[in-house]
């Protein structure tokens, strides 16, 4: 609904990406996770709450401006 782009990865079939958010996530394995640009965000809950919120987009990130080097 808030025309976000994003990439669902399956932990049971990826094991290196099942290795990834163990060590991301602290060993939690509660699913779904969110991560944006690799970084660990939160848990579905935590989405759910900011889009209730109407803070999803700064909850992700997406309303600030890219780093440039």
């Amino acid at each position: 609904a808030n025309e976000i782009d994003f990439e669902f990865i399956c932990l049971a079939v990826d094991e290196q990406a099942k290795k990834y958010v163990r060590r991301k996530a602290l060993g939690n394995m509660t699913i779904p996770q969110v991560y944006v640009d690799g970084d660990f965000k939160g848990f579905f809950e935590d989405a759910f709450k900011a889009n209730e919120g109407d803070e999803l987009y700064e909850w992700l990130g997406l309303d600030e401006e890219p780093f440039e080097y």
